[in-house]
This record gives structure tokens, sequence and C-alpha cells, in this order.
């Protein structure tokens, strides 16, 4: 067979195919379990090495090539093992050359490499390759671990290259290697072979223990292909994948973290391999997070102690993974809380804020495992008296995942779980007797999870009147304010909500249907929720209509089809979210959904945020932050129930003011009131409109209010037919206000209402004043006496209060 001779200055690419993955070289030590790199240039077979081939004839040779075409070349300037399919000539048979190592005991280590140096000089017609095989008996069986086609790296044997395999798979008291040269079936031509090393990391005997010095950088290592050696463990014993260190002890207190990204087992032996002693043994990272830290004590500096890192494998996380190792001279354990028992409980106040931060860092697990968790961890201890209603608010602050568990009874005997949670952030507890001690545990979902905590207990009130069907509120429909209750500490009573799957703590209401069959529901809830109608009675309730969630700050929700005169009942439950349930207060109201709501188009400019360079009100108290996101007049002189807020105020908002439409025939009856947002033009509305919607007023005539917290508020001169296009402005002329001196001139064609009126009961006297020196120097804050808006009382604002002083409203707006 004619052969084609490749031109030695030709570049010669080669490729690898491999079977099983490169391997680069380990962070942590490597033990050289046999080396050969036949410099001796005799005794392959001696040394335990054989060669033979199929069919017989031709063999690997120990030794330098004699092959003109070789150039002289070798691999390292003296003896190796080759092949040479080129120096046979144009009648080389077809040949299968084998070269098998010496055997290799590797099962002391898991993780098993071969390395050696490889030149290997591919044919360009014959399909000419090497195949690399590895087993634990002297025949060879499945796949090679990798086979060369091309050239490595070129067509001298000074050009080579290092290999490195990972073998680990054949660990075993015999570990051959086997090299397969196949020419093609003909006249090919060579590979040679040196410095063939087989390297054994990550010890898997007491015997093979790898050694670690004290104080050095952490070792890196690996269990995953470890079997497990020695005697088992006395804090675990379902374990496996074990790995073995050694240290000399520099002092008789040392510092052990295994910095492990598994779940891992760490125990330490004092003694021989042949007669070990167990001195230590810890798992106390149970899911694997951040390994094992052991302080030890009572060493004897100078004298050989045996580390061995296992996976533990009984428990959730993985068993098998890296670690880094680090011995450090000394140390100390890790101080435990001062409320680490419940012997040591920390007494808490009720309803006093927290200010002391306190932690589970290094805590221990003491007392009953909670209900709802039993991985919880790291628990530390508070105690408290129960208040009169019973009822309490337990709020932690962590911030790490917590679990709070309240307890009856004593440290001492037994404790009772009474109440619970594994969501964290707050726990309600309901039923505690009156002035007993109560016991809360606070700890981690699991182990690992460690933080700070600042606990506040909070006496809540009794369960709601409203908690049972029975004992439903009536709510008017029409009626002008909301009608006020909260679900803290309902419990759930009558039937799930439809569009809830667990809802919690219900109360309830109850309404005759208008003749219109239609209303429209604004349940002013801030919490998650639902909202759920039925007919018929509490003893056979029927769902009518379910709402979740509705917006309290958004359009009232309109339910139709609802029968004239029968009454229904209305069911308001906290809905369970990611975080749990969320509880707090409601104000309810229910319009009639046949009155056709009106709009109405107002402006009005308050003389303390007019500003008269710009022409426009200031918006200072929203810049800052310090504009409220709830209606703010639900208090004295006002009273004002309505549910009116905003998730986040318009840039341009100015302030809250508080509307009224007036009946025609009577400027002193009240058909509607709202709450509305003051714009930095002066125009008045609802969020995201152009004007105010009254639900309980339709299209006609009415006298119009607005009032401001500390400006003297004004009713208009006439009734204003609504709906309107062009808004009714105050700050037009003296004249859109009824009665005289009601809108004070700005001195630029703009009509401002009065300021001055700090505590708004429609006059500025010597009560004001009284008022503006309580809120005196206050800073930062939302007060009655800032008459310009600057979020801060000071002269200023007195300024324009004096000039106002002792003007008086009318009658209509007068409290």
């Amino acid at each position: 067979m004619i052969k084609q001779y490749l031109p030695t200055a030709r570049c010669v690419w080669f490729t690898a195919i491999f079977l099983f993955m490169w391997v680069s070289k380990p962070a942590f030590a490597d033990v050289t379990l046999y080396s050969q790199n036949f410099n001796t240039c005799t005794g392959l077979v001696a040394s335990g090495w054989t060669t033979f081939s199929i069919p017989a004839g031709a063999n690997w040779t120990l030794g330098t090539p004699a092959n003109p075409d070789a150039m002289g070349s070798t691999m390292n300037g003296s003896c190796f093992v080759y092949f040479d399919d080129d120096i046979l000539g144009n009648n080389a048979l077809a040949n299968g050359v084998w070269l098998r190592s010496a055997a290799v005991n590797t099962t002391g280590y898991a993780k098993i490499t071969l390395e050696f140096d490889l030149h290997f000089r591919a044919h360009d017609v014959l399909t000419s390759s090497l195949e690399v095989y590895a087993s634990t008996s002297t025949t060879v069986s499945g796949d090679p671990i990798a086979i060369y086609r091309e050239s490595v790296t070129g067509s001298l044997y000074s050009q080579n290259a290092h290999q490195v395999l990972d073998i680990s798979d054949y660990r075993g008291a015999t570990t051959y290697i086997f090299f397969l040269y196949k020419d093609g079936g003909g006249q090919s031509w060579w590979a040679g072979i040196d410095n063939f090393v087989i390297n054994g990391t990550s010890s898997v005997t007491c015997a093979n223990a790898e050694t670690i010095t004290p104080g050095n950088t952490c070792a890196a290592g690996a269990n995953a292909l470890n079997t497990f050696n020695g005697a088992m463990p006395s804090c675990n014993t379902n374990t496996d994948g074990a790995v073995w260190y050694k240290f000399t002890a520099p002092s008789p207190a040392v510092t052990i973290n295994t910095h492990a990204a598994f779940n891992d087992l760490l125990t330490v032996f004092g003694g021989t391999c042949a007669a070990l002693t167990e001195i230590a043994c810890q798992g106390s990272d149970l899911y694997g997070f951040e390994g094992e830290r052991k302080y030890l004590t009572g060493l004897t500096a100078g004298n050989t102690y045996y580390l061995r890192i296992s996976g533990i494998t009984n428990t959730f996380g993985a068993p098998q993974g890296s670690f880094c190792l680090e011995v450090l001279n000394g140390g100390s354990n890790p101080v435990a809380p001062g409320n680490d028992l419940c012997n040591n409980a920390i007494p808490l106040t009720l309803n006093q804020t927290c200010t002391t931060a306190n932690a589970n860092n290094n805590a221990n697990f003491d007392g009953p495992v909670p209900a709802l968790n039993n991985k919880a961890d790291h628990n530390i201890w508070y105690s408290f008296a129960a208040p009169a209603s019973g009822n309490v608010l337990i709020t932690a602050d962590a911030n790490f995942s917590d679990v709070l568990t309240l307890f009856s009874g004593n440290c001492a005997g037994t404790l009772t779980e009474v109440a619970g949670t594994d969501m964290g952030r707050e726990l309600r507890a309901s039923a505690l007797t009156p002035a007993a001690t109560y016991y809360l545990q606070v700890s981690s979902n699991f182990n690992s999870v460690q933080g700070s905590v600042c606990v506040e207990v909070i006496s809540l009130p009794a369960v709601p009147a409203n908690d049972a069907c029975a004992n439903a509120v009536l709510l008017t429909v029409g009626a002008t304010n909301c009608t006020p209750g909260t679900n803290i500490m309902a419990t759930m009573d009558g039937p799930n909500p439809t569009c809830e799957i667990f809802p919690d703590a219900s109360i309830w209401y109850r309404f005759v249907a208008p003749a219109s069959g239609k209303i429209r529901l604004n349940t002013g809830a801030g919490f998650v929720h639902t909202a759920a109608l039925y007919s018929g009675n509490c003893a056979s309730l029927t769902p009518f209509a379910c709402i979740d969630n509705p917006d309290r700050c958004g359009a009232p929700v309109l339910i139709t089809g609802l029968t004239p005169a029968a009454t229904y009942y209305l069911q308001i439950s906290s809905a369970k979210n990611p975080f749990g349930y969320v509880y707090g207060d409601v104000c309810v109201r229910i319009t009639d959904g046949n009155i056709n709501p009106v709009k109405a188009k107002v402006k009005a400019i308050p003389e303390g945020l007019y500003d008269l360079n710009t022409g426009l009100l200031r918006t200072t108290l929203n810049s800052l932050g310090v504009i409220p996101t709830e209606q703010p007049f639900n208090q004295l002189p006002w009273n004002y129930a309505g549910s009116e807020c905003i998730n986040i105020p318009p840039s341009n908002m100015a302030d809250w003011v508080l509307l009224e439409l007036r009946s025609a025939a009577n400027s002193n009856t009240v058909i509607d009131r709202k709450a509305a947002l003051l714009l930095s033009d002066g125009t008045i509305t609802d969020i995201g409109d152009d004007g105010i919607t009254f639900l309980n007023a339709a299209a006609g005539n009415y006298y119009i209010v607005v009032r401001h917290r500390n400006h003297i508020a004004v009713l208009s001169n006439a009734p204003v037919t609504l709906p309107n296009t062009t808004a009714y402005s105050f700050s037009s002329a003296a004249g859109q206000a009824m009665g005289a001196n009601q809108l004070k001139n700005m001195g630029n064609g703009v009509f401002a209402l009065r300021a001055g009126d700090f505590n708004a009961d429609g006059v500025a006297t010597v009560a004001d004043f009284n008022l503006f020196m309580s809120e005196s120097a206050g800073v930062n804050g939302y007060f009655g006496a800032d008459a310009n808006s600057d979020r801060m009382v000071t002269i200023a604002d007195f300024n324009l209060y004096q000039p106002n002083a002792g003007a008086i409203g009318m009658p209509q707006i007068r409290y």
C-alpha cells in the first residue's frame, strides 16, 4: 500500500474525541499513586507493563526511534514508549497494537486522574487512531475513555502535548491503563507515550489522610466520588462520602471551619489510624448552607489529629459537594444570646414600642418544636402577661425568615402551644387568659438562618360585635358617611366566599336593597380582602356576588340584579396572600346604583398656599412626602368618615379639601360630602379625573361648600347647576362666595379663602392663635397651624393668621 507523506513543516491540527470530560488540575492536593518516565530505557515488562498485538507480530517499544522519517526526534530527550507503524514498510499488515500499564492501587482516593505526554501522528488517508482504556482487570470491556484520530500535535515526536483524564470510575485495587494503536489497515505513522502518572486526590481512608497546616488558607476538596471509611460517627450514622485529613495541633485549642456547600458532617479523632478515638462529632448545619464550625479544646500541642468530612444522607440538603477546610489556631465558642433558653425569656411590656434589637445568632434550639415547622432552629425567648381582652398582636420585625410560636404553661414544667405562624412577620393570638404569662419562641425557619429581631406585643380589642352573620351591622343605603369597622380579632363565620379559597376573619353587614335593585359598594378596607354578598338569611345564605380585593381608592363597585326591599348580607374577610393574612379597618359605604352620579367642577385658592410669583399653589407638602394618602377629615370638627385615598399623590397635588353639595332649597342641608384633591392651579378633582363625582347626588342645582383644614370655608353665593362643563371658580371674583368679605383679594384679580382658621371651626379667633402656639416650631409634619403648607409652623404662619383674626365665615359653614 502506497502511503502519502506529510511535509514536516506543515501545521497539522488535532482533535481528541472524549467519552469522558477532560479534567483540570484540582484545587486540592494531588497524591502520586504511580509514575513512570521510562528514562531507564530498559525493563518495560519487568516494570509491570505489557505489550501485545492482534494479529501478533508488532509491539510497542521502549527506547528512542531509529526511523529516519522521525528525524531523530524524541519526546523529552530520553527514552519513551512508542509504536512505529511506518518502520514496518509498505507491506505492513493491519495492526491493532496494545500497551497495558502496571497495576495501580487507587482505592484510597476519591478522584483518580491519569496524566501522560502524548505524540500521535495521524494519516491523511488511513483512519489511524489511538484509543485509551481503563479497567480494573487485565482485560478491557466497554468504551474507551479517549480516542485520538488527528495528530497530537505535529509530525515529530518532539511535538507532543500533556493529557489529563479522569479515571475515577475505574478506582480499585488493580487499575490498569490500556493504549491501543490502530493503523487503519496498512502502513501508517506512529505514536509515543511518556511521563505516565496516576494521581489520587481527596483521600478516602485515614491512612491516606491529607495534611492540613493550621493557619494556612483553606484547602479545597469534594466528597462527590468518595465512599465511606472508618467507624460510624456518634452524632449521625446516616452518612457517606468520607474525606480524610490530618493536622498537628499548634496549641490546646483550634477552630475548624469546613465552608461546605453541602450537608456535611465533621468528625474529629485522636490516636492513630489503627486505633482512632472520636473526640468531636458535629452536623449542625442541617441543610448545607454554611458548613460546620467547631471549636476544639483540650488538645495536646504537637499531637496529630484526624478530620473526616462526610455527607449526611437522611435529611434535606445535598450529601455531596465541595468544601474548603481550614484549621485555625485558638478561637472561642460562639456566645449564645442571653434569652437562648426559655428560662431566660426577656419580659415584654404590652404596647411598648420596640427600641432594642435582639438576635438569634449562635442560639441553640430549646423547648418544644413548633407544630407548623419541624425544621425550626436557633430560637430565642420572650414572655408577657396577656391583656384583659385576651387578644394580642405580636410583631417580630425580623430580618430573616422567622417562625413565631406562643406557649402557655411554664419553662420548668409543660409548655403548650396556643398559637403560631411559620410565615413570620406577625402573629395574632386570641382567647388568652387575662394576666396569665405566655412565652414567645422566635426561631429561624430552618438551620443557618439567623439575624436580628425587635419584638413588640400589642394589646388588641375584643372580637368585633359583627363577627357573626347573626350580628350583622345594618347599613343605610345612601348614607353620607361610611360605617367604620374592623376585622382585627374576628373569626371566620358563615360560608367561604366563592372568590377566595382560604378566607379568614370575617365581619358582617346587612342592608335593604333599594327600589332600583342596584348599589355601589366601597369597603374602605386597606388590606387584602374579599367582599361577598349573600341573599337569604344567616341560617341559609345563597352566594350572590363576590369581589376579590376591591380597591378602596378606586371607584365603588356596581352590583345589579338585587331584589328591591330584600335584605342582603355582606361578608368582608381577609384573603390569603404570599405573606399569610393581613387584618385591619374598614369603612363601608353603599349608595343607590340607580342614581346617576353627578360630577362637579370646582376651583378654589387657599390664601396660604398661593404663590403670587407663579400664580400657582405650592406643592411643598407633596414634594417632601408629608401629604397624607388618606383623606384627613375623619376627625373633629369635620367627622367625615369617607374612605377617599390615593395610592401615590399626583405631582401637582397641593393638599386635600372637603367638598359639600347642599340643597338648593336650604343651604343648611347637606346632600353629599366628599374629600378631593386640590391641584396646584386650584382645580379640585378626584384622582385621575377632571372633577368630583358625588354618588348620592343626581343632576340638579346645589350650593357648593369648599373646606380646607386651616382656611375659612366658603359657600357658593347661589346654587350651581350640576354637572357643569365650566368649573365654578371661587377665585374669579369676590361675589363667588356667599356673604361679604368671605374671600380675600390677592391683588392680581385672584380671590382666595382666608388663612388662619387653624381649628377649622369657621372663624379666626384666639382659639386659632392658641393652636398656633401649641404647634409652634413643629417641623416636617402635617400641622393644622401650617397655613402656608411648608410642613413647618413658624412666624410666617402667624403672619397669615394675624390680618384675618376676627374674620367670620357664613353661619351655614361654621361648626
